[in-house]
């Protein structure tokens, strides 16, 4: 079932919460999201350093900034959604590694 919160105040361009992440996906998933919005980051600077500004267009590289910090800062949020869903796959793997190991030993005591 969907867990959602909300992405951190950087994200959200607005005072109230928009845009929200799924907090039940799979940390894989959570990661590929966090890579995409990096990449598009390192892209969007690359494609500015085979610019040249004018001094005719000195909102141009603020606009760029805003644009990196947004994806940036998505890319930090989904990257800790990530983590916390990585914690909590490998505490299910050991859990259901020890309730299998403690049902054997069981098993094997009373046989």
């Amino acid at each position: 079932m969907a867990d959602f919160r909300p992405l951190g105040f950087g994200s959200q361009g607005s005072l109230a919460p928009v845009l929200y992440l799924d907090t039940s996906a799979s940390s894989a998933a959570l990661l590929d999201a966090a890579d995409r919005r990096t990449g598009a980051v390192r892209d969007l600077l690359e494609a500015l350093g085979d610019c040249k500004l004018s001094d005719h267009q000195p909102a141009a590289l603020s606009q760029v900034a805003r644009a990196a910090l947004l994806l940036l800062d998505d890319a930090a949020d989904l990257q800790n959604a990530a983590r916390l869903a990585h914690a909590a796959e490998l505490g299910a793997a050991v859990g259901g590694i020890a309730g299998k190991t403690a049902g054997t030993r069981r098993q094997g005591g009373n046989a």
